[in-house]
């Protein structure tokens, strides 16, 4: 007759919880990693926007924009800009400071990209150059002798 040997089965011991599910530990802290970081990201991002449409000279030029009678007559009232300047090079330092701005406006009757040119001199900031580009190509430059912040003129610009 024949012998049969007993099998032994090997008990293994019992994964534990982080044993069993490190792939979704893993797994969520790279998405929580992506979700941080692109918050952060988003929020300096926002508060960049935020700064340059704050800025002295965006608010002037969309002021003189809007004050524009052959403006306004193109584009109705009441103007506003997009949401995000297409460019936004603010320099500012100390005694002085350069800025140059093209961004959108609109208004009822059709929309229009405006570009401008600013300089500040000691602390006043003044507008160089405004110029407003229609949708069909037309181009007018705006006046821009009445000066800077609170009626001051700034000196004509001589590179």
């Amino acid at each position: 007759m024949a012998v049969v040997e007993p099998v032994v089965v090997e008990d293994r011991p019992k994964r534990g919880w982080f044993g069993r599910n490190w792939w979704w530990v893993l797994l969520l802290g790279l998405v929580g990693v992506v979700v941080v970081c692109g918050g952060l990201c988003t929020g300096v991002f926002f508060a960049g926007l935020a700064t340059v449409k704050d800025s002295p000279p965006y608010q002037m030029t969309l002021d003189r924009v809007r004050a524009e009678p052959r403006v306004v007559q193109r584009l109705g009232e009441p103007i506003e800009d997009d949401f995000m300047p297409t460019q936004a090079d603010v320099d500012e330092r100390p005694n002085g400071g350069t800025a140059r701005l093209r961004f959108g406006v609109s208004g009822p009757k059709g929309a229009a990209e405006v570009s401008s040119e600013s300089r500040m001199i000691g602390d006043t900031w003044g507008l160089v150059r405004v110029e407003v580009t229609f949708e069909d190509g037309e181009r007018i430059t705006l006046d821009t002798s009445a000066g800077g912040a609170e009626g001051l003129d700034a000196p004509l610009w001589k590179p």
